[in-house]
C-alpha cells in the first residue's frame, strides 16, 4: 500500500539518513519499501527455495503435471484415444521472513501414448517446510488417457493449500483436461489430447509449475 504526498506516491521514506523499511497503522502494514518478487519453476526435485531479504509474505501456487493422451486406433473407422487429465492445483499464503527456506519439487509432464496405448500420468508437484514451517502442499498429476474407448484420464487431486485446493479437469474422448486457472490468472498442467486413427500417438501433457510470489 503506497503512502502519498499529495497525489505523488512516496517511493522511499527516511528518518534522517536511515531508510524506513515499513510503516504500520496499528497492526496493518500501510507502507513497504520491498519490491515484489516472483519466482516461477517448471522443473526441480527437492530444491531449496530461499525467501528474499525484506519479504514479509509469500503466495505459493502449485500445479501438478498434465497426463498424456492415449494413442489412436481403428475400429470400422479411425478412432481417437482418450485425453489426459489436467494436474491438480493448490495455493497458500504465509507470512515469511527473508532468509527462511522452503523445499519444492515440480511434477513432470505425462508423455502421450503410442498408437493403441494409454497415455502416461503427469508427476506430482509439492512444496514443504524448510526452516519455514508450512502445511505440505501437494498437487497430483493428471491421469493418462485410455485407448480403445477407455475414456479420458482423471484430473489430479490437490491438498494442503490454505486458500485453494482444486482437482484438475478430467480428459474427454479425445480432448485433454483444461488446465486450472490459478494465481495471477496463470494456467499450467493441461492434459494432452488423444491421437486420432491407427498409428497416431497421443499428445504429451503440460508440465507442472510452482510460483512463489513475495511481498
Amino acid at each position: 500500500m503506497p503512502i502519498n504526498l499529495g497525489t505523488t506516491g512516496a517511493s522511499k521514506i527516511y528518518l534522517g539518513t536511515t531508510e524506513v523499511k515499513s510503516v504500520y497503522l496499528g497492526t496493518t502494514q500501510v507502507y513497504s519499501s520491498f519490491t515484489p518478487v516472483t519466482r516461477t519453476y517448471t522443473s526441480g526435485s527437492s530444491v531449496t527455495e530461499t525467501a528474499p531479504t525484506g519479504a514479509t509474505n509469500v503466495i505459493i501456487a502449485v500445479w501438478g503435471g498434465g497426463g498424456g493422451g492415449a494413442g489412436g486406433w481403428f475400429s470400422d473407422t479411425d478412432e481417437q484415444g482418450g485425453g489426459g487429465g489436467a494436474g491438480g492445483y493448490s495455493q497458500s499464503s504465509y507470512s515469511i521472513t527473508g532468509g527462511q527456506t522452503l523445499t519444492y519439487s515440480v511434477g513432470a509432464l505425462g508423455d502421450g501414448g503410442a498408437s493403441e496405448n494409454s497415455g502416461f500420468s503427469g508427476g506430482t508437484s509439492s512444496v514443504s517446510s524448510g526452516s519455514k514451517s508450512i502445511t505440505t502442499m501437494t498437487a497430483d498429476g493428471g491421469g493418462g488417457g485410455g485407448p480403445f474407448g477407455g475414456g479420458g484420464g482423471s484430473g489430479g487431486t490437490a491438498s494442503g493449500g490454505t486458500t485453494t485446493n482444486t482437482t484438475g479437469d478430467s480428459g474427454g474422448d479425445g480432448d485433454g483436461g483444461i488446465p486450472t486457472t490459478g494465481f495471477n490468472s496463470q494456467t499450467a498442467g493441461a492434459g494432452g489430447n488423444g491421437g486420432f486413427g491407427l498409428g497416431a500417438g497421443g499428445s504429451e501433457g503440460g508440465v507442472g509449475t510452482i510460483i512463489f510470489y513475495y511481498t
